[in-house]
């Protein structure tokens, strides 16, 4: 399934100012550039971690998943 447009949209969309460069959107972070926002999400469990950024403007990211956590790094 996927997300209507507005919904992307609106999770793109700065619901929270951390600081002048960093907002939160609908569930993933949000970091204002030059080059442009990019969304990230991180997560950590004890024996996985994982990190995604992507500049949904510029059509590029990253998925990183690891198999080291708090208790296995």
């Amino acid at each position: 399934m996927y997300l209507s447009a507005e919904t992307a949209a609106e999770m793109r969309t700065p619901q929270v100012s951390l600081r002048s460069d960093l907002s939160r959107g609908l569930g993933p972070g949000i970091q204002h550039s030059p080059e442009g926002d990019a969304q990230w999400q991180w997560g950590q469990t004890l024996d996985f971690q994982s990190v995604m950024i992507i500049y949904p403007d510029l059509e590029y990211g990253a998925v990183v998943l690891t198999n080291g956590g708090a208790l296995n790094p």
